[in-house]
């Protein structure tokens, strides 16, 4: 959970400052794809690592070395190229804790408690992302960067603490990669790839949840950089107060949703919980995109409130049933590489399309690409939805 909160907080405030640095949303843009490339590049593979080592231990070696990137921040914030250099190594090295820390789910819980571990970690998540990204502005406006980073970097430190001192959950053998016999080992780390590559085209039931998953996170991407313009031009707030009056109750309403989803536990019905959540999360946009023609009425900010929770509340059904999906029907074996090759491809969707919809929205106004973003997540809820009707009819 420190974890967590530590890097949403930094998330937000390095958003804030490329938007400082430039005013120009393409810049925030710059963050995310910052943010992305690691994944791209050594996603897959960090996956087929995981498999192969302990995943207690790389979450314990990752969060130290988070630790030190959070300090070097200090000496870039003020450069913006050196700032998407440290985000870089910030994401390099969180590449190889989401595989490790997806993977481990199922070794700490029975497969029958998996929707109710999912909802509470994502709850959590969700927590981090409200406290991290409504607070994160304030703090900044009290205290000065290096005293805010240094904060966040002590969480990193707590948390490698807390890893270490758990149980090894982890039994599998290791098989680690040595100089003698590198050249067999990267060969044999490639065939595991494409292993995975083709176990989960062939398997619809890990695929089709994969894609959702992804296309979640796109949209989610496009939005974040949108922010502080939207909230400016459209929702008529202060890019710095975007985070506690937008940010804040969005992440309430994931809070919600994941409770919600904890609540009724049922794996079952995961593919419909996926659906439902682009619905609510499609009603909610399209209301939030319509908020200038009821900026007037004496109650828009709650009603503006209101939607924003609506949106929260959908993308946490995305995102918790679509990763139960993931873990229910994924094999063992194969658990880490699905995770690693999920988390390329999530971070690819979220930062092509925001740089698009980004330079749209520098182009034209930030509506106007909120408005394509809507467009496109109605047409795939569609979409979602006939699919559904056609295999029920089959079946």
């Amino acid at each position: 959970m420190l974890s967590q909160l530590s890097l949403n907080m930094i998330n937000f405030a390095l958003v804030l400052r490329m938007y400082s640095l430039t005013g120009r949303i393409t810049a925030v843009s710059l963050v995310l794809i910052a943010s992305a490339l690691p994944s791209v590049l050594f996603g897959p593979f960090s996956g087929v690592i995981a498999d192969r080592l302990n995943y207690k231990r790389i979450l314990t070696y990752t969060n130290v070395f988070r630790v030190l990137i959070t300090i070097l921040i200090i000496f870039a914030n003020g450069n913006m190229l050196a700032v998407l250099e440290v985000i870089f190594l910030m994401n390099l090295v969180t590449q190889f804790f989401a595989p490790a820390e997806s993977s481990s789910f199922p070794l700490i819980v029975n497969k029958d408690r998996l929707i109710q571990a999912n909802s509470i970690s994502m709850a959590t998540l969700y927590a981090t992302i409200l406290v991290g990204y409504s607070i994160a502005g304030p703090i900044l406006s009290l205290i000065s960067a290096p005293i805010f980073f240094i904060i966040c970097a002590s969480c990193y430190l707590i948390s490698a603490f807390l890893v270490y001192n758990m149980s090894d959950y982890d039994k599998k053998i290791e098989r680690r990669l040595s100089f003698p016999t590198l050249a067999n080992d990267i060969t044999a780390v490639w065939n595991e790839l494409r292993e995975g590559l083709i176990y989960l085209y062939n398997d619809k039931r890990v695929f089709s949840p994969m894609v959702k998953f992804a296309i979640g996170w796109a949209v989610l991407g496009s939005f974040i950089v949108l922010l502080p313009g939207f909230g400016e031009t459209a929702l008529s707030i202060e890019a710095q107060d975007v985070g506690w009056m937008v940010i804040g109750p969005a992440g309430l309403g994931m809070f919600c949703g994941a409770y919600f989803l904890q609540k009724k536990n049922n794996s079952k019905d995961s593919i419909f919980d996926i659906n439902i959540g682009y619905l609510l999360t499609s009603i909610g946009m399209l209301l939030l995109l319509a908020f200038p023609l009821y900026a007037t009425f004496e109650y828009s900010r709650v009603l503006m409130v209101v939607f924003t929770l609506l949106v929260g509340f959908g993308t946490a059904m995305v995102y918790i049933a679509a990763q139960t999906t993931l873990h229910l029907n994924s094999e063992e074996k194969m658990r880490g590489r699905v995770f690693g090759i999920t988390m390329a491809l999530v971070n690819l969707a979220m930062s092509l399309p925001a740089l698009f919809i980004a330079g749209l929205a520098d182009l034209t106004t930030p509506l106007i690409a909120m408005f394509i973003i809507v467009i496109f997540l109605v047409f795939f809820t569609i979409y979602i939805f006939s699919e559904r009707e056609k295999k029920i009819r089959f079946y």
